[in-house]
């Protein structure tokens, strides 16, 4: 009889420790499903991040190119004016160079035109 009854309590306290583990397999199983499904959110998260951050920095890039161009765009007018500017400026000191020739041509003519006198 004893020994029946320590049987059936050594039963019942396996029965207990059994459920007990079954419980802790059960939270053990739900946490890491849970901290899979976290796993899996925070790397979608990332990879979205990571997206964003390439088509910022795509677009920083394209800007800056934009700017280049422009600026190179700017710098071939401004590159344009000044050899037009070279052109007048030549085309001037030219008509000046003659305008002088042809001042010195009639100070020697009137110094001429004195020495007659």
């Amino acid at each position: 009889e004893k020994l029946d009854a320590l049987k059936r309590e050594v039963a019942v306290a396996e029965d207990v420790l059994r459920r007990q583990k079954d419980a802790l397999t059960d939270r053990v199983t739900k946490a890491r499903a849970v901290l899979a499904q976290k796993n899996r959110e925070a790397k979608k998260r990332v990879a979205v991040a990571e997206r964003k951050l390439i088509e910022k920095e795509f677009a920083r890039k394209r800007r800056m190119a934009r700017g280049v161009k422009e600026i190179e765009a700017f710098l071939e007018t401004q590159r344009e004016k000044v050899v037009a500017r070279e052109g007048q400026v030549a085309s001037r000191e030219e008509a000046i160079a003659r305008r002088g020739e042809a001042v010195e041509q009639l100070v020697r003519e009137a110094r001429a035109y004195d020495i007659d006198l």
